[in-house]
């Protein structure tokens, strides 16, 4: 503590903890921030999944309905609740 002790409690102890707080914050920021990218990446990545998955699947038969597999049909609902939030912000949808 300085000598005299003119600034009372906040002496030492509370202006101490501004430090580590602002960086606590910084940190779960950044975590956020990536978080956010991660899942902007999946969005827009997500029709290269479905579009392999299609690949993969066997060719009907003529006149036949189209095979559908719940792997897809999970990514498809996926991608349209995504774009249903951002729709202004991922041009892709």
């Amino acid at each position: 503590m300085a000598k005299g002790g003119d600034l009372g409690i906040l002496e030492g102890r509370t202006l101490a903890l501004i430090h580590p707080v602002t960086m606590a914050f910084l940190f779960g920021a950044t975590g956020y921030a990536g978080y956010l990218g991660w899942q902007h990446r999946r969005t827009r990545t997500i029709g290269e999944e479905i579009s392999a998955l299609k690949k993969a699947l066997p060719v009907p038969a003529e006149g036949a309905a189209a095979v559908s597999t719940p792997e897809i049909d999970a990514l498809a609902a996926v991608r349209s609740h995504r774009c249903n939030h951002a729709a202004r912000s991922v041009p892709a949808c």
